[in-house]
C-alpha cells in the first residue's frame, strides 16, 4: 500500500472532500469547509516525492517536472475515486486530492429549487425568460 493511500483513507474515514499535501507544512483534511492539520511531521521535498512519484502517471510525472501544474485522476479500489492537482510553489511542490462522488445526487439531495429542475428537463433551444421566449428583446 502506498503511504499516500493510508492519507486518502483517512480522508474518507473523516468524510473530508479534499487532501492537501504541501511541502513546508504537514498533511491537511479539509471537511466541512474547514481545513485541520493532520498529526503528522511537516513534508520535505523528498517525502512529497516519494508519495507522489508513485501514484502519478510516470508521463504525467514528466509533464509536472516541465510544466509545474498537472491535473490527473487517482483511484483506490472500493474506496474512492480522485482528482489530483500536482503543482509547485514558492515551499516546493503540493499536491491537492478532491473525491470524485461516485453517485450522483438527485435535485431534491442538493437542495436545489423546482425552477432549476425545470430548466433541467428542456431538451433543445435557448433557455429563455418566459415573458420573452421567442422574441428579441431591444434595449434602447
Amino acid at each position: 500500500m502506498n503511504k499516500i493511500d493510508r492519507f486518502l483513507k483517512l480522508m474518507n474515514d473523516r468524510g473530508a472532500s479534499d487532501f492537501h499535501l504541501t511541502v513546508g507544512r504537514p498533511p491537511m483534511l479539509r471537511a466541512s469547509g474547514s481545513m485541520e492539520s493532520i498529526r503528522y511531521r511537516t513534508i520535505s521535498e523528498t517525502d512529497f516525492n516519494e508519495m507522489m512519484k508513485p501514484v502519478t502517471p510516470p508521463k504525467v510525472w514528466e509533464e509536472y517536472a516541465q510544466s509545474n501544474d498537472v491535473d490527473f485522476a487517482y483511484e483506490i479500489p472500493n474506496v474512492a475515486r480522485y482528482r489530483v492537482n500536482l503543482f509547485r510553489q514558492q515551499r516546493g511542490g503540493g499536491a491537492v486530492f478532491r473525491v470524485i462522488p461516485t453517485k450522483i445526487m438527485t435535485i431534491e439531495q442538493l437542495g436545489l429549487p423546482d425552477q432549476l429542475r425545470r430548466i433541467a428537463s428542456i431538451r433543445s433551444g435557448l433557455v429563455s425568460s418566459p415573458v420573452r421566449r421567442g422574441r428579441a428583446s431591444r434595449r434602447r
